[in-house]
């Protein structure tokens, strides 16, 4: 393993440990242009629990509205097409998007699906308002193929 990659894994584990908001630089590779940005995070239940094995939903926000992309398969809805990612034993997700689906400076929050609902609920501030994060510019020229926002501990309310 190079230098570069040991020191990006542990500027990762120490981010995610830190439990704080940090938009990362760093990427995973070296040599191509970035395709990618990883939302990371914990999920915590209001108890303060880790929540396992939950499907998180990265949500695009515009114009303050949340914009979920839906499949139909004859008529019927097949479910939510935004990029996701479940829980590990430990509460954390990493959601993988494509560079192509979000622009610099837009808005996004994270989602959950509940069984029998057709829309995402999202994460809330204490005040019951969406919760939202905003990508920082990008270059897309940078070398490595990853760019990493932690959004630190999150909870289910």
């Amino acid at each position: 393993m190079s230098k570069y990659v040991l020191g990006v894994a542990i500027t990762v584990v120490l981010s995610i440990l830190a439990g704080t908001p940090v938009v990362s630089q760093q990427t995973m590779s070296r040599g191509e242009e970035v395709r990618y940005l990883e939302i990371i995070g914990i999920l915590k239940n209001a108890d303060g629990a880790e929540v396992v094995g939950e499907t998180l939903y990265f949500i695009p926000v515009v114009n303050g509205r949340i914009e979920m992309t839906y499949g139909y398969e004859g008529g019927q809805t097949t479910g939510i097409k935004n990029p996701s990612a479940a829980t590990d034993k430990a509460g954390r997700f990493r959601i993988k998007v494509g560079l192509a689906l979000v622009k610099d400076g837009q808005e996004f929050t994270i989602g959950v699906l509940r069984p029998f609902r057709t829309k995402a609920d999202t994460i809330r501030t204490k005040e019951g308002l969406p919760k939202t994060f905003r990508i920082e510019p990008i270059s897309r020229k940078d070398p490595g193929t990853t760019k990493i926002i932690n959004v630190g501990e999150i909870t289910l309310r």
